[in-house]
């Protein structure tokens, strides 16, 4: 099955398609790059689907531009039915999804850790495929690829106070405290992969991003 495909099976709204393909296209590209020996096809195929049960905390009326052709009332009906089959935690719903994909413990776990209270842990003890998953996400806003500073704040914003993983809070300090933890990650990742941070644009992986539409993934 290829994304595409598995994001059709899955009713995956066209924002959230275009956010995993980006990502999946950052971590591939930086994987590619690495000083280190690692699997930049497993790393590709979990970025595809990291994010799959998002549709349960999106704020939909927020992204109408990304729910054509269907329409906002067919998009919240798709999530009233996830929420339905999966309850009210995106995270459980990701999880459920890629466990019918075929997706391993480990596999999952890479997924599960890219909580953002995870970020300390990841970059203190974390691999280097899940540093470079983490940090892919941290790259892409829902309107495309962006520096990881405007990304932060791009979220900062449109959560307000909600927090950004489900059944988790965060203070201004906690934040503050994970910008710091966010920009130490790039810093590592530069060292141990051979790339610039400014390389990666929407216009720079366009090709690859749409490459990624046909990776298999189950």
């Amino acid at each position: 099955m290829t994304a595409l495909e598995c994001y059709k099976k899955y009713r995956i709204y066209r924002g959230l398609q275009l956010h995993q393909l980006r990502v999946a296209a950052v971590a591939r590209t930086i994987a590619l790059t690495s000083k280190e020996p690692l699997d930049p096809e497993a790393i590709t195929r979990i970025m595809l689907v990291h994010d799959m049960g998002n549709i349960i905390k999106a704020d939909l009326v927020h992204f109408q531009e990304f729910l054509e052709p269907e329409g906002l009332e067919y998009w919240q009906a798709v999530k009233g039915e996830f929420r339905e089959r999966y309850g009210d935690d995106e995270h459980v719903a990701t999880n459920a999804i890629c466990r019918e994909l075929g997706f391993s413990d480990s596999e999952l776990a890479i997924i599960d850790n890219l909580r953002f209270s995870r970020t300390r842990w990841i970059l203190e003890s974390g691999s280097l495929e899940q540093k470079i998953c983490k940090y892919a996400d941290l790259r892409v806003s829902p309107w495309g690829i962006v520096p990881m500073l405007a990304r932060l704040a791009e979220a900062r914003e449109r959560y307000g106070a909600r927090p950004m993983d489900a059944g988790e809070q965060y203070t201004g300090d906690d934040v503050e405290k994970g910008i710091a933890l966010c920009i130490a990650l790039e810093e590592n990742l530069i060292q141990r992969c051979d790339f610039k941070p400014e390389d990666l644009t929407d216009a720079s992986l366009a090709a690859l991003v749409e490459e990624l539409k046909t990776y298999p993934v189950a």
